[in-house]
């Protein structure tokens, strides 16, 4: 379960930095500016994974993870998807990167703290597998949605994948919580 949420996430991700200057040109946004969104989602991604391990020593790192998840899914639906101006694409670049950056970099841990020391490396591996596996499949197919439907049904598409990888992530969290306590 674990592994398909992080290829789902994993989906979005890429594509959305792929993507995101495109969108925010086609918004009205000048090149300059729109430039600049990766940068801004990968700043914001780095005080968002300072943020979250300190998080996760408190309230758990799967309940952290999932807090990033659906942060990315709500900046993707309220954000991304009914943007019109270059001060909501910045909004969307910063919430999406530091809720973004902190899930992709959790799967792997949340991985290892499931996993016993025998089957650590494949299960790592495997989970490596599905998001490179994403990495590489994300960006081609939003980009033939794109040219189908636009940046709206994209927006819409990769919301979607984003909210299905949370309920996958919070189905995990109700499982192993009922078994291992919430805090874990």
């Amino acid at each position: 379960m674990l592994g398909l949420a992080s290829f789902l996430f994993s989906l979005v991700m890429y594509a959305i930095e792929t993507y995101i200057v495109e969108a925010a040109i086609d918004r009205a946004m000048a090149y300059d500016q729109a430039s600049y969104l990766v940068a801004v989602m990968n700043g914001a991604g780095l005080f968002g994974r300072i943020l979250c391990n300190y998080a996760a020593d408190s309230i758990g790192r799967l309940n952290s993870t999932l807090v990033a998840v659906f942060c990315t899914s709500a900046s993707i639906l309220a954000l991304w998807l009914p943007a019109q101006s270059s001060g909501t694409m910045i909004a969307f670049a910063v919430v999406s990167g530091l809720g973004g950056n902190v899930t992709l970099s959790m799967f792997p841990v949340l991985v290892a703290s499931m996993a016993s020391l025998d089957e650590l490396g494949s299960r790592i591996g495997v989970n490596m597998f599905a998001s490179g596996l994403a990495a590489l499949l994300g960006p081609p197919a939003t980009g033939a949605v794109i040219s189908r439907g636009g940046f709206q049904l994209a927006a819409g598409c990769l919301g979607g994948c984003c909210v299905v990888s949370g309920l996958f992530t919070t189905t995990l969290r109700i499982r192993l919580g009922i078994k291992q306590g919430w805090n874990k």
